[in-house]
């Protein structure tokens, strides 16, 4: 029997939608969704020997799942807004991750103090210092985005992804989708996937 190759990703948001995204598009690279809970929080996509354990976090919910004693390869930080409460974060303390994906449009990485973190961490959003931003963006039927790496990023298997830039569109009309994208295709990318063999990417319901 293969031995199984098992990353677990663990996303802090208010709203589930970046496992959403991460599911859609991870399926357009042969990802298969193998399982999922009834909240549709917690779902395992599988590809060959790999197993990607996903796991969507409300804030407030963090802590509790660090005190289980989970430790994530991945976590996404997508905390849009200021309704959340930063001292149930602290308390969390997930500092012992290989990589942290950031939404730095939000003074809410502060928290985690990034320059102390063990892991790699590569942020996103439209700020212009961000590792991946966004270039050109519009909503009218969907949204369309032409996002740019700005640093190269090494994946799981020591590939250098080289700084690019590439057209996204999305079939949803809340413009908060474009921060999940970000954060999926930064994964995807980790994980050695080919995002830039596609000249425009395509996520749909």
């Amino acid at each position: 029997m293969d031995k199984r190759d098992i990353l677990l990703v663990g996303i802090i948001e208010k709203e589930p939608y970046t496992i959403d995204i991460i599911r859609i598009l991870l399926n357009s690279f042969d990802y298969l969704l193998s399982y999922t809970n009834e909240r549709g929080n917690i779902i395992i996509l599988s590809k060959g020997t790999r197993d990607l354990i996903v796991i969507s976090m409300a804030p407030r919910e963090a802590k509790d799942f660090k005190e289980i004693g989970l430790d994530f390869n991945f976590l996404v930080v997508n905390i849009i807004g200021k309704d959340f409460k930063t001292e149930d974060l602290l308390e969390c303390e997930f500092r012992d991750c290989d990589y942290y994906i950031l939404n730095s449009d939000e003074d809410n990485i502060s928290f985690l103090a990034p320059d102390n973190l063990e892991g790699i961490v590569i942020t996103y959003g439209f700020n212009s210092k961000a590792t991946m931003t966004i270039s050109s963006f519009s909503m009218e039927q969907g949204i369309e985005a032409s996002l740019c790496l700005q640093r190269e990023i090494v994946s799981l298997n020591g590939e250098r992804v080289m700084s690019s830039e590439f057209i996204i569109e999305i079939d949803f009309k809340k413009k908060d989708y474009i921060y999940s994208a970000l954060a999926a295709f930064i994964l995807a990318m980790i994980l050695g996937e080919d995002i830039q063999s596609k000249k425009t990417l395509q996520i749909t319901k």
